[in-house]
C-alpha cells in the first residue's frame, strides 16, 4: 500500500504502521478476512507459522491457528509451530505462562506433540518443560470447608500457579506454609482474626512461615497465585485460614524432587524417599466414610455403657474443627451456638443427626447471607439486625462484636443461603470409636466428671 500528498511524492507505507479504526492492525484484519475463507487450512496453517516465526500479530495468528483441525497441519509446518509456541511461551514472564494467550500457545504445543514420533516427542516434551508453569486448579466442596484435593504434587524448585475457585456458600483463602507449622499458623489466625486489618489482609496472618497466600475468595470467585516451590522436598501444608477453618480445611503439598518418578508411582517413589509428615492433622488425610444416621444412631442409645475417653473427645473437639465455631468447657468461639445449652428436648440422636445434617434445620440467627454491593465487592456474614434503609451483619466470625452497616441502595444482589454454616461431613475423618467418643465430650458438656466419663475413664 502507497500513499503521496501535496509536495510528496507517492511512496510505500511501512506495514508495521498500517492500523484500522479498532484495536487491531489492518494485518489482524486481515488474518480474520483470510479465516471466513473455507478450506485452505494447509496454505493457513503455513503462513500464520511464518507469522508466528516473526512474531507477527502474535495474538491474532495463535487465535486463527487454533481454530484449524491439528491433523491439517502441514508435517513440513511442525517444526516452525514448536518453536513459536515455546518461544512464545519462554517470552512471557513466568506469572504469565497461564494467561489466555499462553493457553491458546499451549493448546498449539499439544496439537504438535500428538503429531510427533516417539523420539521427536520426548525432546519436544522436554523443551516444553522448561517453559510450561503448570496450573494447580484447585476447588471447595460445597457444604463441606474442605479443598477438593487433599493432596498435590509439585517439582522442587520449579515454579506453579495455584487457581483456587470457591463454590461453597462462605468464603476461603489458601496459604502454603512450612512443615510443621501448621497448627501455629492457624491458631495466629484465630488470635488476630478480631484484629482490625484482618479483613485487609485476607484473614491470612502475619507469619514468616507462610510461603505464599490468595485473596480472601468469596462464594463463586476464583483467585490466582503464583508459587516459586521450594527446593528443599517436603510436605507442605495448604491451609484456609479464615476463622474457624484451619482445623479442618486443609491439604499436603508434596515437594519432590522427581516429579514425574512420582507421578508414575508414588506410592513407590514416596517409599524410596521418605518425606516426614511433620503436621498432626495431615494424618487425617485419606480418610472419608460417609456416615449416615443410620450407621450410627443403634449405638448411640448406649453411650453411656462404653468406654468413653474424655482425653480423646476434647482432642477431637479441636481436631473436628468443633472449637472454631462452638463453645465448650470454656473453649472455644460463638459463632454458632453455645454447646453448653443444648436444647433440654434433643436425644442423644437428635444431637448426632444434627452434626450428620446441618442443614436440615438452620436457625435464622446463623443462617449465611451473601451480600453482593454495586461496587463489585461481596459480602458474606450473619445479618443481626435489619432496617428499612440498611442491613447490620457479621462478616467477620473472630469478631461477633464488630458489626458491619450495609446500606440497602448499596445493594446489587441479597442471598440467603440454604446451606449451614456448619459444614457437612464433619464426622468423615473419624473412625465409628472416634465419633462416640466426640459425641459423649459434647453430650457430656465438656465435663470429665460427667456421668459419661466417670465410671468408663480409661
Amino acid at each position: 500500500m502507497s500513499w503521496s500528498g501535496a509536495g510528496i511524492d507517492k511512496q510505500q507505507i511501512p506495514a508495521d504502521v498500517l492500523v484500522s479504526a479498532a484495536e487491531q492492525t489492518v494485518q489482524d484484519l486481515g488474518i480474520a478476512a483470510l479465516m471466513d475463507i473455507p478450506g485452505h487450512e494447509a496454505a493457513k496453517t503455513t503462513m500464520l507459522a511464518r507469522l508466528l516465526k516473526e512474531r507477527a500479530s502474535v495474538n491474532t495468528s495463535l487465535q486463527a491457528l487454533s481454530t484449524i483441525p491439528v491433523e491439517a497441519w502441514p508435517k513440513e509446518q511442525l517444526d516452525n509451530l514448536a518453536e513459536a509456541a515455546v518461544s512464545y511461551l519462554a517470552s512471557r514472564e513466568p506469572q504469565e505462562r497461564n494467561s489466555e494467550q499462553a493457553t491458546l500457545a499451549l493448546k498449539i504445543a499439544e496439537g504438535v506433540r500428538t503429531r510427533l514420533d516417539d523420539a521427536g516427542r520426548v525432546r519436544f516434551e522436554k523443551r516444553l518443560s522448561e517453559v510450561v508453569v503448570p496450573l494447580i486448579a484447585l476447588g471447595t466442596v460445597r457444604e463441606r470447608m474442605i479443598y477438593d484435593r487433599e493432596t498435590v504434587a509439585v517439582q522442587a524448585g520449579r515454579p506453579v500457579e495455584f487457581r483456587l475457585t470457591n463454590t461453597d456458600n462462605m468464603p476461603h483463602n489458601l496459604a502454603v506454609v512450612l512443615p510443621g507449622t501448621m497448627a501455629e499458623v492457624g491458631e495466629l489466625a484465630e488470635a488476630t482474626g478480631r484484629d482490625q486489618d484482618a479483613a485487609a489482609r485476607n484473614f491470612i496472618p502475619k507469619s514468616d512461615k507462610i510461603l505464599v497466600a490468595s485473596k480472601l475468595v468469596q462464594p463463586e470467585q476464583t483467585d490466582s497465585i503464583f508459587f516459586e516451590v521450594p527446593k528443599e522436598p517436603g510436605i507442605y501444608p495448604y491451609v484456609c485460614t479464615y476463622p474457624g477453618h484451619w482445623r479442618r480445611m486443609y491439604g499436603a503439598l508434596y515437594v519432590v524432587a522427581d516429579l514425574k518418578a512420582h507421578e508414575a508411582d508414588p506410592a513407590a517413589y514416596l517409599a524410596a524417599n521418605k518425606l516426614e509428615m511433620k503436621d498432626d492433622l495431615l494424618k487425617y488425610l485419606g480418610r472419608n466414610t460417609d456416615w449416615q444416621l443410620d450407621d450410627l444412631k443403634g449405638d448411640v442409645m448406649h453411650i453411656a455403657h462404653r468406654a468413653n475417653n474424655f482425653a480423646v473427645g476434647e482432642s477431637l473437639f479441636k481436631a473436628a474443627a468443633c472449637i472454631g465455631c462452638h463453645k465448650l468447657n470454656g473453649q472455644g468461639n460463638n459463632v454458632g451456638p453455645d454447646l453448653t445449652k443444648l436444647p433440654p428436648e434433643y436425644s442423644k440422636v437428635d444431637v448426632l443427626d444434627h452434626i450428620l445434617n446441618p442443614s436440615k434445620k438452620i436457625d435464622k440467627k446463623y443462617q449465611s447471607n451473601v451480600i453482593a454491593l454495586k461496587s463489585g465487592k461481596v459480602i458474606t456474614g450473619l445479618i443481626v439486625e435489619e432496617t428499612d434503609d440498611s442491613l447490620k451483619l457479621i462478616d467477620n466470625p473472630s469478631a461477633p462484636d464488630k458489626i458491619t452497616v450495609v446500606l440497602k441502595s448499596d445493594i446489587e444482589e441479597r442471598t440467603a443461603s440454604e446451606v449451614s454454616i456448619m459444614p457437612k461431613g464433619v464426622l468423615n475423618k473419624l473412625t465409628r470409636e472416634e465419633i462416640f467418643d466426640l459425641l459423649a465430650y459434647v453430650l457430656g458438656g465438656g465435663d470429665k466428671k460427667n456421668a459419661l466419663f466417670e465410671e468408663h475413664e480409661h
